[in-house]
């Protein structure tokens, strides 16, 4: 199978695409691809943050995306982007860019919703939720094997073996925060959300969160649901 056919076929075509940069594995790939076989110069890009400030090194990572592809990111304020409030912030986002496609990092292989939607778009075009998704044939390793061979920079929250990107550090996520940037980004993130600062003495004694937080040379471990 062919994995770069959807973004190489997607190349002849002038639709301009919303690219959503969700600082995760995926989005990482599918921004490198973009870069290899698109003009970034006629398609956008966008970032939905967790907190009305970006946190310090989530910024750091988004500026450096900036820097090594010549985009801008543009930075929304989403408390939650799942479910069905991410259709009107996509919708927003078309019209506010201009384009006529969101493009994701959503695999046929990531859940049986996904599989359901993308199996009848070979092409990774969905035209009924108006979505492009380039890594429609691609698994977990086969992503994660193409972001080492790349040596693509990925988000801060991979060196904590986490399988995908954190959106917010509440609940024992804190303690895996505090191992996982400096104390003075901790420190900055906790004056943005206080129950970080609350959650981290909290579950900071269990067992389990502080092994967790301190695997910081494994990969592939994702972490627990809030507690």
């Amino acid at each position: 199978m062919d994995l770069f056919a959807p973004i190489r076929d997607f190349s002849k075509s002038q639709r301009p695409v919303s690219f959503a940069i969700s600082c995760g594995k995926d989005s990482a790939v599918m921004l490198d691809l973009v870069a290899r076989f698109l003009d970034v110069g006629m398609h956008r890009f966008f970032y939905f943050s967790a907190y009305p400030q970006v946190l310090p090194f989530r910024a750091r990572y988004l500026q450096a995306l900036e820097r090594k592809y010549g985009i801008s990111i543009d930075v929304r304020f989403q408390p939650t982007a799942m479910g069905l409030r991410q259709a009107p912030a996509f919708e927003r986002i078309r019209k506010e860019h201009g384009t006529e496609l969101i493009g994701l990092g959503y695999k046929i292989y990531d859940s049986l919703q996904r599989r359901a939607m993308l199996k009848g778009s070979p092409d990774g075009v969905v035209e009924k939720a108006r979505f492009f998704c380039p890594l429609r044939d691609w698994t977990n390793r086969q992503a994660m094997a193409y972001a080492k061979a790349r040596k693509l920079v990925l988000a801060p929250d991979y060196s904590m073996g986490c399988k995908r990107e954190l959106d917010d550090f509440c609940g024992p996520r804190a303690v895996v925060l505090r191992h996982l940037v400096s104390e003075e980004d901790f420190q900055c993130a906790a004056r943005q959300d206080k129950r970080i600062l609350i959650d981290y003495e909290r579950f900071k004694d269990h067992p389990e969160y502080r092994a967790l937080a301190e695997r910081k040379d494994r990969q592939g471990d994702a972490l627990p649901d809030r507690g």
